[in-house]
């Protein structure tokens, strides 16, 4: 990604300055997440963070840098945590139930993570990132469509993308309509997407046999803070 302005002054070699650091980001998507960037001050910020506002400005320009950078580690963790929620041992259970576990997996993770939280909120006010979504979900795609191969033996070389890509899509729009939602309400969203991408892959799946019901004991989501 390239950016018109660094997103941050500098990054810090200490580990003091990097915990400081640390506390700033955390406090300001607690202040993104409850007001929205447009709302949001460098002040709250820094009292959220029991810091002064000078040492926010020692790392960030404003309010938009921080929340910028907020916006892209979300997308460093989603990445990493997507290389590592699927193992060889999953791969060997029943396709349907590792489609429900990883997907209830991915919900899980994103609503719980502060960045997502605070990026949400501020979505009105954030047009220009759209298409640093949009890129990131090619990315997505891209990376986990040879793995869709693999679990589904039956999908064409040439839809594996087009179909990897409605998936990511279709996860990332619901995830939005699940963070405004708490409760029993998100998880039956939740498992409502589970229930969709489940018959939407059935036809590639490796057997003939339709999908297993899911039990009632179904993973529950972790709840926003």
């Amino acid at each position: 990604m390239t950016h018109e302005k660094p997103t941050e002054r500098s990054v810090p070699a200490q580990k003091r300055s990097r915990e400081r650091r640390e506390r700033i980001l955390e406090a300001a998507a607690q202040v993104f997440a409850e007001k929205g960037l447009g709302f949001a001050t460098m002040e709250a910020i820094a009292h959220e963070a029991g810091t002064s506002i000078g040492s926010l400005y020692r790392f960030f320009r404003d309010k938009e840098a921080i929340f910028q950078t907020l916006h892209e580690e979300h997308f460093q963790k989603a990445r990493a945590f997507l290389t590592e929620v699927v193992t060889a041992e999953d791969l060997s259970a029943p396709w349907d139930t590792l489609v429900r576990r990883v997907l209830g997996a991915i919900f899980s993770f994103t609503l719980a993570d502060p960045a997502f939280r605070a990026v949400w909120a501020s979505m009105s006010f954030t047009g220009a990132m759209v298409v640093e979504g949009q890129a990131e979900n090619r990315a997505i795609a891209q990376s986990i469509a040879p793995l869709l191969g693999q679990v589904f033996p039956k999908l064409p070389d040439a839809r594996r993308l087009p179909v990897t890509t409605l998936l990511v899509e279709i996860v990332s729009a619901m995830t939005l309509v699940a963070a405004q939602r708490e409760g029993a309400e998100r998880e039956a969203i939740v498992t409502e997407c589970q229930d969709l991408v489940v018959r939407y892959l059935a036809p590639y799946a490796p057997d003939s046999a339709a999908p297993r019901k899911p039990s009632k004991a179904r993973a529950r989501v972790s709840r926003s803070r």
